[in-house]
């Protein structure tokens, strides 16, 4: 099908493109989750996705309509170290989603730059204040590209949440260490996620 993995990566940064959510998930507990993540009801492309750079498959019912709703939806999600090398490999080749990518690229050599200073499911209290507002604007970043700046409001009293049905519980625990979490930068009580 494809005669070179740069013909594979291209096509597959072309899918990602128009099907794929590049995504920072930001939970209560202060936990910032790059992932990335693309749905589809065929799931050739997202097999394709899986073989070439990892990740996982989640299937399940279809709950966005009810013309949908006996529609069987796959959504491909990769987290963690195999994400960033995914996305140093698809960067060159991603047109509408490049400064996406290099969001989620910019939070992760963030965390990184801390790995291994603290243990998993703490607060982040001694991150330097700086860190953990770089954080939080690289998340408000992300959901800006994806949805403009009004995604990053409040309306009626409800937060919005990033992801919906892209926010999937996709880490396992050789990914789950580039999960790491922050505490949220003061000023910021307006988003939740």
């Amino acid at each position: 099908m494809f005669e070179t993995r740069k013909e594979l990566v291209a096509y597959l940064a072309g899918f990602l493109d128009g099907e794929g959510s590049f995504i920072i998930v930001y939970d209560q507990n202060g936990v910032f989750s790059p992932r990335v993540t693309a749905g589809q009801v065929n799931t050739k492309p997202l097999e394709l996705l899986m073989d070439t750079f990892g990740g996982k498959i989640h299937t399940n019912k279809s709950s966005y309509s009810s013309r949908f709703s006996n529609t069987i939806i796959s959504n491909w999600c990769i987290t963690g170290p195999t994400m960033h090398k995914a996305l140093l490999e698809l960067r060159p080749y991603l047109l509408l989603k490049g400064e996406q990518a290099d969001v989620l690229l910019d939070l992760i050599t963030s965390i990184n730059k801390y790995k291994g200073r603290i243990g998993r499911n703490r607060e982040f209290a001694f991150l330097p204040e700086e860190v953990r507002e770089y954080r939080y604007s690289l998340y408000t970043k992300c959901k800006e590209l994806k949805h403009g700046p009004a995604a990053t409001t409040e309306r009626k009293g409800l937060s919005l949440i990033e992801g919906g049905s892209d926010s999937l519980n996709c880490i396992d625990d050789k990914d789950a260490e580039v999960a790491e979490m922050t505490t949220r930068p003061q000023g910021s009580e307006g988003v939740q996620g």
